[in-house]
């Protein structure tokens, strides 16, 4: 309540001043929770209270960086992160209250932030090798203890190519899907969905380890019970490739039937990765409605499902074409 914060300011005690500003922050009143973090750091200075400070230098590098309040500046939530990354884990100040991050989350995610800034140019020039430096340390060799986001941010990196450097475009650093595969497992191991979903493409293709559709399988359908799109789209796939037309049909119809109407596919607002899964949610139906394999023969409704393909994603839905004419679906 506003009682409660203006007692929370006029006392000055870390915990109140804390609680003030996580409401504050839940509200949207972005402002405002920046003048109570601020406060929580300043009036924090005794030791009981330094998980206090530290979460709230946290929640000030968020708002700073990412611009959330008009006096916002970048360069202030970069500094407030490099304090937090460079800060010494073995002090581990006791937490006070439930809700608080530990001091080891708080330093593998600030050097999250900074990687993340890096490799976006946020607040800073360009500079993927930084980037990388930061997630590796984030990451702290893949354990529960590190950043999943750095560890699925590590697989991406390795798994695509890259420029050495943003001012050099002739120097490519090409994938090394072995260590994108690593930190992938890592990532999904400690609850990313997203990195489930990649490692699942990777053993679909064979990039960093041999064609393992079995295990792809196990990958897709975890992610997919876990409301991955692409990951619901991607085991209808192998479904259809391992000849289980009818649970592949059964998987990818939902997909197909939350789109809409087709005369607005070409102007509407989905993002570019769901197109594409809806894409190949859509040729799985439309090819098991043209053979009959698994759901009754249904020409025009193929058809439709294959323009729906094709508007969704043109390129997906031609490689998709390309493989059902190789004998591949």
């Amino acid at each position: 309540s506003e009682k409660s914060m203006e007692a929370a300011t006029r006392t000055g005690n870390p915990p109140a001043l804390f609680s003030a500003a996580s409401q504050l922050l839940d509200q949207g009143n972005f402002s405002e929770a920046r003048n109570q973090f601020i406060l929580t750091m300043r009036s924090a200075t005794q030791q009981e209270f330094e998980l206090y400070r530290l979460n709230a230098t946290f929640s000030l590098g968020l708002i700073e960086l990412y611009g959330f309040a008009p006096e916002s500046k970048k360069e202030v939530g970069l500094a407030y992160f490099n304090e937090l990354a460079e800060y010494d884990a073995s002090r581990k100040p006791k937490s006070a209250a439930p809700g608080l991050s530990t001091v080891t989350t708080l330093v593998a995610a600030a050097q999250y932030q900074l990687g993340k800034a890096y490799a976006e140019g946020n607040g800073v020039e360009i500079d993927l090798e930084r980037a990388e430096k930061y997630w590796l340390r984030a990451s702290m060799d893949g354990s529960r203890s590190g950043s999943v986001e750095a560890q699925q941010s590590l697989g991406e990196l390795y798994g695509s190519p890259r420029r050495k450097h943003h001012a050099d475009p002739l120097v490519v650093i090409q994938p090394d899907f072995t260590a994108a595969k690593r930190w992938r497992e890592a990532a999904s191991r400690n609850g990313s969905v997203e990195a489930t979903f990649a490692l699942g493409l990777m053993l679909a293709a064979g990039l960093g380890t041999k064609p393992d559709r079995e295990q792809a399988v196990v990958c897709f359908r975890t992610a997919s019970q876990q409301g991955h799109i692409g990951a619901t789209a991607h085991l209808a796939l192998q479904y259809h490739a391992m000849r289980l037309a009818g649970l592949a049909f059964e998987t990818a119809e939902p997909l197909t039937e939350l789109i809409g109407d087709d005369s607005l596919l070409r102007t509407c607002t989905l993002p570019t990765t769901e197109r594409e899964h809806r894409a190949v949610a859509c040729f799985v139906c439309a090819r098991c409605l043209e053979t009959g394999n698994g759901v009754a023969a249904d020409a025009a409704r193929s058809q439709l499902l294959y323009a729906r393909a094709a508007t969704l994603d043109r390129k997906t839905a031609h490689s998709l074409r390309a493989r059902v004419e190789c004998g591949e679906l």
